[in-house]
């Protein structure tokens, strides 16, 4: 019986847009619905395959481990990673909330710590951050009032060096002495 359906069935030879030969069930240029390509079936196959199977889990992401979870004693860890990504992993109604139960009964006193500690961290980086900027502040200024004091020493020098014809002994001996400190305290720092 399936010989005399398949004697029945009309083959088409075409020829595609690029020279290419190809068979069908149906007269050249007609196009038909998609179907599943059959045994024996000739030409291209326009069978599409499903789309992948999904478990029946959750597969959402699980959330983040909160950021005390590192300070946890190891069974605590354990129990509030059980917790917290016992959704994805199937646990449902009366199972996840006795997980859920049994981390916050037995670990609270260590959550609590863990949470301490790193609000301790925090405030520690925090303290440290603000004492930074202000050492940065504080060299900032310095080098401000040091750059000032120096365009007043220069300004001072200038002056000083166009009377110095008219300068005696201990004028000259000033001037040179406000030139080296001026030397050290400015020229040396840059």
């Amino acid at each position: 019986m399936l010989a005399a359906a398949g004697a029945q069935a009309a083959t088409y030879r075409c020829t595609a847009p690029d020279g290419s030969v190809q068979y069908a069930d149906r007269p050249c240029g007609q196009t038909a619905a998609p179907i599943a390509p059959t045994v024996g079936g000739v030409g291209p196959s326009r069978y599409q395959p499903p789309p992948p199977r999904t478990s029946s889990l959750n597969t959402t992401a699980a959330p983040r481990a909160p950021e005390y979870a590192v300070h946890l004693p190891p069974d605590c860890a354990q129990l509030e990673e059980a917790s917290r990504t016992a959704y994805q992993r199937g646990l449902r109604g009366d199972t996840l909330r006795s997980v859920q139960n049994d981390f916050e009964t037995k670990c609270e006193v260590q959550r609590r710590r863990a949470q301490e500690r790193v609000s301790e961290e925090r405030n520690e980086r925090e303290r440290q951050y603000r004492d930074r900027r202000q050492e940065e502040r504080k060299a900032e200024d310095e080098r401000g009032k040091t750059a000032q004091q120096c365009d007043q020493m220069r300004s001072v020098i200038a002056d000083r060096r166009a009377a110095v014809a008219a300068m005696d002994a201990r004028q000259k001996e000033l001037l040179h002495t406000l030139q080296d400190q001026y030397n050290r305290s400015c020229l040396d720092r840059r």
